[in-house]
């Protein structure tokens, strides 16, 4: 995998600090703003020897966890990651 290389993934479930996470040939990759079953096409920003850091640049199927966020500047200001998830959810 190389820095701006663009793959199609599904997030698995969520890690800490926020961030989905999904598996591509065993390798780790942490997702900026990804929910469990999202499938989309990110962009790799950094890759390191034990995983990878991306952004989703479309998401092809959103989550059925996925709503809508309550805060208009959700996604800019960054204080809070899981607006955009089910409170069920973010509970569990």
């Amino acid at each position: 995998m190389k820095r701006n290389q663009q793959l199609e993934i599904e997030i698995e479930k969520l890690a800490f600090g926020g961030q989905g996470l999904a598996r591509v040939d065993n390798r780790v990759i942490f997702v900026e703003g990804g929910l469990p079953g999202d499938r989309a096409i990110i962009q790799i920003k950094k890759v390191k020897q034990n995983f990878v850091n991306a952004r989703i640049n479309r998401i092809i199927k959103p989550s059925p966890l996925r709503i809508p966020a309550a805060c208009s500047h959700f996604g800019i200001c960054g204080g809070c990651k899981w607006q955009n998830l089910d409170y069920v959810q973010q509970c569990q």
